[in-house]
């Protein structure tokens, strides 16, 4: 069973094992399809989807960590795959998930880095020579916010 990320990297007041989507509905491998034709997605894929819809606002998670809590901690290089498959319309968060370095994945000046960072950073994390603090921001960051809230 994937990890319920909503205990730790979620917003206050949050109590569903289910981590919802941008409707309050779980994420299923049947809700992310529309019209007839219904795509097969494995049900890791459809766990990284879930723990990534999951990341609250000005918080971010590794590759690793998103695999770890999908079910699947070896395989870090999965999660992007992964979120390469999620439908547009889902509205996925991606821009959530970096490296275990505290950077972006994407070739620095990149039309991907300067989106992915400009998001992140209007959702207040902060940048310093390419690279976010992961104690701050990341996974502890993020139990430390929802324990104290934005104060910290």
């Amino acid at each position: 069973m994937p990890g319920d990320v909503s205990q730790l990297c979620g917003e206050m007041g949050t109590s569903s094992k289910w981590i919802r989507g941008s409707l309050g509905m779980p994420v299923t491998a049947s809700s992310v399809t529309s019209g007839e034709e219904k795509p097969e997605f494995d049900s890791w894929v459809v766990a990284v989807w879930q723990v990534v819809q999951d990341i609250p606002r000005g918080c971010v998670l590794t590759y690793g960590e998103v695999a770890r809590l999908a079910g699947s901690g070896g395989s870090p290089r999965r999660v992007s795959q992964a979120l390469r498959q999620a439908p547009r319309d889902m509205k996925l968060p991606w821009h959530r998930v970096i490296n275990s370095q505290g950077k972006i994945s994407f070739p620095v000046g990149s039309q991907g880095y300067r989106q992915q960072k400009a998001r992140l950073e209007k959702e207040g994390v902060v940048f310093l020579n390419g690279r976010t603090n992961l104690q701050r921001y990341g996974y502890s960051g993020a139990l430390d916010k929802l324990l104290w809230g934005d104060s910290i």
